[in-house]
């Protein structure tokens, strides 16, 4: 029953959020709306922040479904974006747009408020579609040992948190049914607070955001509040390449060969490999985080040498 009603307080919460971030719009979007429906305004006007309310009720419809399959028992029945934003109709009219303005002139700043929040819808999907564009769609045939090395470590060895972020980093770089689930139960059951929180960005960066991380209460053991030590260079990541065993285990269908310049013609290749169900190897994509352009060094080149040695194949992409 405990586990029932924190759930419901945690679908309470997320709609409160949701209300407080579009509450002054949609008072703006009443004040607009005239003799019109003020729902319709408000979707007219705010794009984006109409499908913010539509993915949030989208991840509370696939919450309930994940729970109900678990025997848990289902959350409060979360209201349809409409019920949702109707539910509101009492709200104050802010006017203050368009106070003393003509009808044309009216419409004219209808117009404006949907110019903005289209501009800012459009920035949004550029920034996913750049974020999706570093990730692969494929799952590599290692992704369950890796999750099984990371349960055994948790349990054999449970303060080697740095195994633990290396197998949760490396698992993130792949979009595939096996790292979401993974990652879903870590944001829901992970003791280790830093893991838990770095599970959940690289879920968000992947693109689902309606996991609620798992609360718990008393007090906290040492290994609950030990960090990781993130890999940031190339002297870094050679050295977990030479000394981790789950290393060994990383192997690429494909070496990817090519200049950078032609980056965008390569993500297009990159795209139609994965749908083949290869896993494909390109530096700036697979260790864009470890080798950066301005770390540049002796150890990179090593770098790229063992990521050879772990590949089937190399395939040479030549353009103009």
């Amino acid at each position: 029953m405990a586990k029932h009603i924190s759930a419901n307080r945690v679908a309470e919460s997320k709609e409160l959020v949701l209300w407080k971030k579009i509450k002054k719009p949609f008072e703006k979007a009443k004040g607009l709306a005239g003799n019109k429906d003020v729902v319709d305004v408000f979707k007219y006007c705010y794009p984006n922040l109409w499908k913010e309310v539509c993915e949030i009720h989208k991840e509370m419809v696939l919450w309930n479904s994940s729970r109900k399959k678990k025997h848990l028992g289902s959350v409060y029945s979360f209201a349809s974006p409409e019920l949702f934003l109707k539910s509101h109709l009492s709200v104050k009219a802010d006017t203050s747009l368009i106070r003393g303005k003509s009808i044309k002139e009216a419409e004219a700043c209808i117009e404006s408020v949907r110019k903005q929040s289209l501009s800012k819808l459009r920035s949004r999907e550029q920034s996913e579609a750049k974020r999706e564009r570093y990730k692969q769609h494929t799952q590599p045939r290692y992704v369950y040992q890796h999750i099984k090395a990371y349960y055994n470590t948790r349990k054999l060895n449970p303060e080697d948190i740095d195994t633990r972020y290396l197998i949760v980093h490396e698992l993130a770089k792949y979009k595939c049914e096996g790292t979401i689930q993974f990652l879903t139960k870590l944001v829901r059951c992970e003791k280790n607070l830093p893991l838990q929180h770095y599970a959940w960005l690289k879920l968000n960066e992947l693109g689902v955001t309606g996991v609620h991380k798992g609360r718990r209460k008393g007090k906290k053991k040492l290994t609950h509040t030990k960090r990781f030590v993130p890999i940031l260079s190339p002297q870094d990541l050679l050295k977990a390449i030479y000394n981790s065993p789950l290393e060994q285990m990383k192997h690429y269908d494909l070496f990817l060969s090519h200049s950078y310049k032609d980056k965008d013609k390569l993500i297009e290749l990159k795209d139609s490999l994965n749908a083949m169900g290869l896993n494909v190897y390109m530096d700036w994509v697979n260790d864009k985080d470890e080798l950066l352009r301005d770390l540049t060094c002796a150890e990179t080149a090593k770098v790229i040498t063992e990521r050879i040695k772990a590949s089937k194949a190399i395939l040479y992409v030549h353009t103009n």
